[in-house]
């Protein structure tokens, strides 16, 4: 995919992503969507996990998760506050950084990251083209592997 190809393809996911955002019903067709769509990743499912159990004192998922890169995904309704807490399953009040926080803990050391991102969002393609390409872009690679 070249550059221009992979900048059309970003701007219509943003635009087809707009309005939504169900954490429960759109979370793996969104990652599906950009990892195949606007990355080029052939065979995405190969290469993330939805859902992931970690289990400290009762079972929780990790949205997302890639293995190979160690990347875990809290994702969110479009709307919630992430920086104010959610109430867990447990009756615990977390935000989205302090879930991640939780799971990191409790997954075995070979499967955790050192850094976490705390926020991801498609920016608005109204903003400067380069600017929010620039910002878009996760990665360079081209090669449509993870």
């Amino acid at each position: 995919m070249t550059e221009k190809e992979q900048k059309s393809a970003a701007k219509a996911f943003a635009a087809y992503w707009k309005d939504k955002g169900d954490e429960k019903s759109d979370t793996q067709s969104f990652w599906l969507s950009l990892l195949h769509d606007v990355y080029g990743v052939e065979e995405p499912t190969k290469y993330d996990s939805f859902e992931k159990r970690v289990k400290d004192t009762t079972t929780n998922f990790i949205d997302v998760y890639i293995p190979s890169t160690r990347v875990m995904i809290e994702q969110k309704t479009i709307g919630k506050n992430l920086r104010k807490g959610i109430i867990q399953s447990d009756g615990s009040i977390l935000s989205p950084f302090q879930q991640a926080k939780r799971y990191i803990v409790n997954l075995p050391v070979n499967e955790v990251r050192h850094k976490l991102v705390e926020l991801f969002r498609i920016l608005d393609t109204k903003e400067n083209d380069r600017d929010w390409y620039t910002r878009f872009s996760l990665s360079k690679k081209r090669s449509g592997h993870l």
